[in-house]
């Protein structure tokens, strides 16, 4: 299953979960239950990121918010001008041909040829950009 395409402000939420479930080992379902629920934690009335996070949630709709939850669920995500699988890149350092996507650390490898027989290293997509 491919991950959910994000906007900047479905972003934002998602990497408020990642990091709440990161620093205390929160399971992604109370994680969900905490984003979507109409009670507040008495741990997250002072915690700015989560009432920026819940107040941006609650204010698209249905099928934006569902986006935002499969992103959570799966731990992974895209975004629009993600560079593609076999997309030309560059960081302009190194260059090459766009392969093995990891979403979930948003990670891919870079190889020198189309046929994958020169590899170059693994990077964050977020540093590169397709060469037009």
């Amino acid at each position: 299953m491919q991950p959910p395409i994000l906007d900047e402000e479905q972003e934002k939420i998602l990497l408020w979960a990642k990091n709440w479930r990161d620093q205390e080992q929160a399971p992604t379902a109370i994680v969900i239950e905490t984003l979507v629920s109409g009670e507040v934690l008495d741990s997250r009335k002072d915690d700015e990121e989560f009432l920026e996070a819940r107040l941006l949630y609650f204010m698209y709709n249905s099928e934006w918010r569902n986006e935002v939850l499969l992103a959570v669920q799966l731990d992974s995500y895209r975004k629009e001008n993600d560079i593609k699988e076999n997309d030309i890149v560059t960081n302009d350092i190194f260059a090459g041909f766009a392969k093995e996507f990891n979403w979930q650390e948003r990670t891919f490898g870079l190889y020198g040829s189309a046929k994958n027989d020169l590899f170059i290293g693994r990077y964050r997509i977020d540093d590169f950009y397709t060469v037009e």
